[in-house]
């Protein structure tokens, strides 16, 4: 079995700066870790952890600039510290290209998202900014959240803005993308609870992508 070819650095500013490669053990693969140390701001490291650490989520980092003995490996097994991005890959076939170049990237170019009402006010959009196509940035590394605030009498309040990745995380991956009433949304089908009281929170990656109700299924954001 061939042997994993991964790119390899240590807490650097841009994925783009970890250039060195390292030949990893026949049983290892690639990781790229990043993780947020102040709003918009990341630091990667890469290089080769077991595929059992992978599977764990508790890698055991072996890099030759941050061994696992000062902490890395334990960093990236926090998946839900805010800004967080761990992922493993492996290459197939004789590609001699990195599998973990582009792993955990957080594009250098703003989402263009639909922002509008204030949710910390409860002010919701006014139906004509719903159905705006006035586009504004976010900050880099921010992506665009729809929440939809579905009440008893069928009412239905509607924000859109620009989120960080732990709010994507916590409320579309963990309290939305399981939730039948509010997928229904994103499949185009009647929501079944007319008398109940439910919130969404659709987070999304592509540029304009929260202009409806629910954006587009294959621009919802994923954790791998």
């Amino acid at each position: 079995m061939a042997t994993q070819q991964c790119v390899e650095c240590s807490d650097v500013s841009s994925l783009d700066l970890c250039t060195q490669t390292v030949e990893c053990a026949h049983n290892e693969v690639c990781f790229t870790h990043r993780r947020e140390v102040s709003e918009g701001t990341y630091l990667y490291s890469a290089g080769c952890t077991t595929k059992q650490s992978c599977e764990a989520g508790h890698p055991v980092v072996h890099t030759t600039e941050a061994p696992a003995e000062q902490g890395l490996g334990h960093i990236i097994g926090r998946r839900q510290e805010t800004g967080t991005c761990y992922k493993c890959c492996s290459s197939t076939g004789t590609t001699k290209v990195p599998c973990n170049n582009q792993l955990c990237k957080v594009p250098t170019q703003p989402l263009m998202c639909h922002q509008c009402g204030d949710i910390g006010g409860v002010i919701p959009c006014l139906t004509s900014e719903v159905i705006s196509d006035h586009l504004a940035p976010c900050p880099a590394g921010y992506f665009c959240m729809t929440d939809l605030y579905h009440y008893f009498d069928g009412s239905i309040n509607i924000y859109k803005r620009c989120v960080n990745e732990a709010i994507c995380q916590n409320m579309w991956l963990k309290s939305t993308s399981d939730n039948t009433n509010c997928m229904n949304f994103v499949h185009h089908i009647r929501p079944q609870a007319q008398y109940t009281n439910y919130d969404c929170h659709f987070c999304c990656t592509q540029d304009g992508c929260n202009s409806k109700i629910a954006p587009a299924n294959n621009t919802l954001y994923t954790s791998h």
